[in-house]
C-alpha cells in the first residue's frame, strides 16, 4: 500500500486547536514496506478522526502556536486551554490531561532553521553529503546481575561503534539516569526514559536530521547496510514491521520499537508528547491495553518470535545463502533479543528462553557481525560460537 507525503492535521475541538492526539496517532499507523518481503524498515504517518473534531491538513512541521516569523500557516487558537498547552484527547474514551515532556517547545522548525543559519560550523549534512544521523542507545547505570551481562553490553557497544565508524554515524550511549523529573514524579518506569532522552537530544543537537534509537538488547548484524534515508523523504518515523503479521494475523509484536528512526522536527516532539501518555500511570495505557488485548493475537504467551531468536542461531546458513547489499536475500540489518534481558541476571526471563539459549544466540549474532569487520583486516572468528579469532 503506497502512501503519499506525510501529513499532520490540526483539529478544532472543544479545547481549541490540537496537533495529532495520541489515540488518533496510534490508531492510524500506516506502513510502507521496503523490499518485496516487507522486511527491515517501514515508515508511518498519523491521521485524524473527524467525528468529534473538525480537522484540516497542514505541513508536518507546522505548529498551532506558530508566529508570523515562521512562514508557516497555522490556525490561531482562541481557547485558553490551548494557550496554556493543556490539550486533551477528544477522539478517545479517556479525557485525562496529557503528561508532557519538558520543556514545552513550539515552532521548532523555524527555531532549528534559524540555529543552523547562525551556526554554519554545525551543518545538518555529514561529510558525504547525507543527512546527519545520531545513534542513541542506553544501558543500566550500575553493573549487571551477572558477568555475562556486562560482557554482552560491552560487545554490544563495540558492535554499535563499529557500524558508526564504517558509516559516519554519530553516537550517544547514555549510562546515567537521565529520566525526566516529570516522568519520575509520576512513577513511570525506567523504560520510558528514552522518550525524555530523545527529546533532549533533539533540542541539544539541531544539526542532527535523524535520531536512530537502538535498544540495548539489539545488535547490528549487517555492517554493510547503508540507511536508505533518501527513501524516507517526507517521512518522520521509520519503524521495523511485518505487514502480514500486523494486518493479517494482528500479532502484537508485528511492529517493534527496538530500532526506529525519528526525524528532528516539531512532529516528532509532538509524537513524544503523545507517546508518554501511554506510560504505566496514564489512564490511556489502561484503556488502550484493554482494546489491544482484545484485538491482538498471542499477546499473553509470546515473548520472542522465532524469526528473531532462532534466526540468530542459524547465522551459519545465512552466511551461505544470503549476502550483503540490497535485495530480498540480504542479511538481517538488526537482530533484536527482546525478552532475553541480558543484564538482569535471569530475573525477568521466560522459562521458554533460558539464559544459555539467549547467550548462545547473542554470541553467534555478535560474531556474525564482527566477522564482517575483521575480514577488512584479514581475520575472522574460528566459529560463530567462539570468540577466538584466526
Amino acid at each position: 500500500m503506497s502512501i503519499g507525503v506525510t501529513k499532520c492535521y490540526y483539529c478544532r475541538c472543544r479545547t481549541g486547536w490540537i496537533l495529532i492526539t495520541q489515540s488518533q496517532l496510534l490508531a492510524r499507523l500506516f506502513f510502507y514496506p521496503w523490499g518485496k518481503q516487507g522486511r527491515r524498515w517501514w515508515w508511518s504517518h498519523g491521521g485524524a478522526d473527524a467525528s468529534m473534531c473538525t480537522c484540516k491538513a497542514c505541513d508536518s512541521d507546522d505548529d498551532p502556536d506558530a508566529g508570523p516569523d515562521d512562514n508557516d500557516e497555522a490556525p490561531t487558537s482562541t481557547s485558553s486551554s490551548a494557550a496554556t498547552g493543556d490539550h486533551y484527547d477528544c477522539g478517545a474514551a479517556w479525557t485525562t490531561a496529557n503528561y508532557r515532556l519538558q520543556p514545552r517547545v513550539t515552532r521548532w522548525k523555524a527555531k532549528r532553521r534559524r540555529w543552523l543559519h547562525q551556526n554554519p560550523g554545525f551543518p545538518s549534512r555529514d561529510a558525504r553529503g547525507g543527512p546527519r544521523v545520531l545513534l542513541v542507545t542506553a544501558s543500566p547505570q550500575g553493573p549487571c546481575g551477572s558477568p555475562d551481562g556486562d560482557r554482552f553490553l560491552l560487545r554490544a557497544t563495540k558492535n554499535r561503534l563499529d557500524y558508526c565508524r564504517l558509516h559516519g554515524v554519530d553516537m550517544v550511549h547514555a549510562t546515567a539516569r537521565l529520566e525526566d523529573p516529570e516522568l519520575r514524579s509520576a512513577g513511570y518506569g525506567d523504560g520510558w526514559a528514552k522518550l525524555a532522552l530523545l527529546r533532549r537530544l533533539m533540542l541539544a543537537h539541531p544539526e542532527v536530521e535523524w535520531l536512530w534509537w537502538l535498544d540495548v538488547g539489539a545488535l547490528v548484524t549487517d555492517m554493510g547496510f547503508e540507511l536508505p534515508l533518501a527513501r524516507y523523504e517526507g517521512a518522520h518515523l521509520v519503524v521495523r514491521g511485518d505487514s502480514y503479521q500486523l494486518f493479517q494475523r494482528r500479532a502484537w509484536d508485528a511492529a517493534s520499537t527496538a530500532s526506529f528512526l525519528l526525524r528532528n522536527c516539531q512532529w516528532s516532539l509532538d509524537l513524544l508528547d503523545a507517546w508518554v501518555v501511554m506510560a504505566p500511570k496514564g489512564r490511556a495505557r489502561h484503556d488502550a491495553g484493554e482494546l489491544l488485548t482484545a484485538t491482538l493475537a498471542g499477546r499473553p504467551t509470546t515473548i520472542l518470535p522465532a524469526r528473531r531468536l532462532d534466526g540468530a542461531g542459524r547465522h551459519e546458513k545465512a552466511m551461505e545463502k544470503h549476502h550483503l547489499g540490497y535485495g530480498d536475500d540480504r542479511w538481517p540489518f538488526v537482530t533484536n533479543f527482546a525478552g532475553c534481558n541480558p543484564c538482569d541476571g535471569g530475573k525477568n526471563r521466560s522459562d521458554e528462553y533460558p539464559m544459555d539459549r539467549c547467550a548462545s544466540g547473542m554470541e553467534r549474532a555478535f560474531n556474525f557481525a564482527d566477522n564482517q569487520v575483521l575480514r577488512l583486516y584479514g581475520f575472522r572468528h574460528e566459529s560463530l560460537a567462539s570468540a577466538d579469532g584466526g
